[in-house]
């Protein structure tokens, strides 16, 4: 059954999947690879099925990898805002009942919240565009390739966002992940030819679903800048041939102010 993994599936090897500006560039061939690889870790890391694994990673290649090989393994992916406090990651790490938490190789609010838990922890860090991961000094080892999971299986485990009240837990299967990029990407008319910028942080559903997600489904190419910035905006874009982007009311306005500023395209 397709789980939301397999939108990099029917897309050709060579073609570019992610560019991170003054990083790696990935191909659909090397990230199919690696989302493989990286769940072999997990299910050696003794990640089960059907529990959410808190991911607390920027945006980049190690994000976009481990959240994929998450699902990919049949466990749950719970990303998280990596400047949550100590407080909040507790209590969004205990809210979802995380088994693993996948962080970066520093001192780190959620490392210090995810030990107070009990919670076992994974440094992750990109070496070349490679993923690797770690459990206690030692680098994980794959163990096989885990079974695909069914896609009424929860894949993602978000939260809302309290406005109102607490944040409530909010869990989506592989099969409603699959209907919403397949939604946007037809409704945006997207194609192998688009190339995304993405401005919006990926623990956001914005961000990873509309616009991450929908983009590697039509078989284009998402690039990921480590956050959005109105003066490398136009710059970046120029570089990459981005053709689209989405944001909040905020980001477009101080891209169209700062458009004669920041050398935006006159057509």
């Amino acid at each position: 059954m397709p789980s939301i993994s397999s939108i990099l599936d029917s897309h050709p090897d060579d073609r570019v999947a992610i560019i991170v500006p003054d990083g790696p560039t990935v191909t659909y061939g090397h990230l199919k690879q690696e989302v493989d690889r990286v769940a072999g870790l997990l299910v050696g890391a003794g990640v089960e099925p059907g529990r959410p694994v808190s991911i607390v990673l920027g945006n980049d290649v190690e994000f976009m990898t481990t959240f994929l090989a998450v699902a990919r393994a049949g466990a749950v992916a719970a990303p998280l805002n990596p400047a949550y406090t100590t407080a909040e990651f507790e209590f969004f790490m205990e809210d979802a009942d995380s088994q693993l938490a996948l962080l970066p190789p520093s001192e780190h609010a959620s490392r210090e919240a995810a030990t107070k838990l009990g919670i076992k922890t994974a440094d992750t860090w990109l070496e070349g565009a490679t993923v690797k991961i770690s459990v206690a000094g030692s680098e994980l080892t794959a163990t096989g390739d885990p079974p695909p999971p069914l896609t009424d299986a929860t894949a993602l485990f978000l939260h809302t966002s309290g406005t109102t009240s607490r944040p409530k837990g909010v869990p989506l299967t592989h099969g409603n992940l699959l209907a919403s990029v397949g939604n946007i990407a037809e409704t945006y008319a997207l194609t192998e030819s688009d190339v995304a910028m993405v401005v919006m942080p990926l623990f956001h559903v914005h961000g990873l679903i509309g616009v991450a997600l929908s983009t590697l489904a039509s078989g284009g190419t998402i690039v990921l800048p480590p956050r959005f910035s109105a003066s490398t905006f136009w710059p970046i874009q120029a570089q990459t041939g981005a053709t689209w982007y989405s944001g909040v009311p905020t980001i477009h306005k101080i891209l169209v102010d700062r458009a004669d500023i920041d050398g935006a395209p006159k057509k």
